[in-house]
């Protein structure tokens, strides 16, 4: 199974390094399983991610940043249907 990642980040308020870190861990974790990885700068505070048609993370309803490990686990949870551990 393949799937497309959409990270949003809020440009404005310096984001930006976080969502290409995490794209990065989500790449090395994951490179045959992503058919796509996008990365949008967006606006207000956002850091949301995306799996298929999924959102499985946003800062705009927790608040916080999520833990990279965290959602890397959950990536793998939506490609293989179990929760995945990482090495990384």
């Amino acid at each position: 199974m393949t799937v497309r990642i959409h990270l949003r980040y809020c440009s404005s308020w310096n984001y930006e390094p976080k969502a290409v870190n995490l794209a990065a861990k989500l790449f090395v974790q994951y490179k045959r399983q992503i058919s796509g990885l996008e990365l949008e700068p967006s606006i207000e505070g956002c850091f949301e991610v995306t799996v298929g048609d999924g959102l499985i993370y946003s800062k705009l309803e927790t608040g916080i940043f999520p833990e990279e490990d965290e959602i890397v686990n959950q990536v793998g949870h939506r490609i293989y249907g179990i929760q995945w551990i990482q090495d990384i």
